[in-house]
């Protein structure tokens, strides 16, 4: 068993897997404005991010229809692997440019809750990759965490430190 293994929550149930096709959009930092004629405060979002983030919703509510029965608790397990065409011009194998992994992992996940989950913050592991490859978009996998080994692995050739054992005085 290597590293990431003895970390890995064991998911038991089918995992949910689809695709929503479309150009992903990150989930940018809301700004706070004011209204010139009332001076009153309001927020000002994307408005791409917001259209991206309700078309993953739609998607996936329509997918969990499809599917049938879907379990909305406990802890989960996601990986989001997000396509994007190649430019053109560009030379470089891999989109090391905007938009950033974070934000678009944030607006997918914001996105789903309500659909698959009830709060985000029941999402216990998280894979994100980006890349270039024919349609744009996003492959989401989302699998139920059923049981995991709540005790951390230990690294290859890492050694054990009796005062950070629990249990063991000095």
């Amino acid at each position: 068993m290597n590293a990431i293994e003895s970390v890995a929550p064991k998911a038991v149930r089918k995992p949910f897997e689809f695709f929503v096709p479309g150009v992903p959009q990150p989930k940018g930092s809301p700004s706070i404005m004011r209204h010139r004629g009332t001076g009153r405060p309001f927020v000002l979002e994307n408005e791409p991010s917001r259209a991206w983030a309700s078309h993953v919703n739609l998607e996936a509510i329509r997918k969990v229809n499809q599917r049938g029965a879907w379990d909305p608790s406990g802890g989960f397990s996601v990986f989001l692997a997000f396509q994007f065409l190649r430019p053109r011009t560009s030379k470089r194998p891999h989109p090391t440019v905007k938009p950033d992994l974070d934000k678009l992992a944030r607006n997918v996940l914001d996105a789903l809750t309500g659909a698959l989950w009830t709060d985000d913050a029941q999402v216990l592991q998280i894979v994100t990759v980006k890349f270039y490859r024919g349609m744009p978009g996003v492959w989401i996998r989302v699998a139920n965490i059923l049981e995991s080994d709540p005790t951390p692995p230990r690294l290859r050739g890492s050694r054990r430190r009796p005062d950070l054992e629990p249990g063991l005085s000095r």
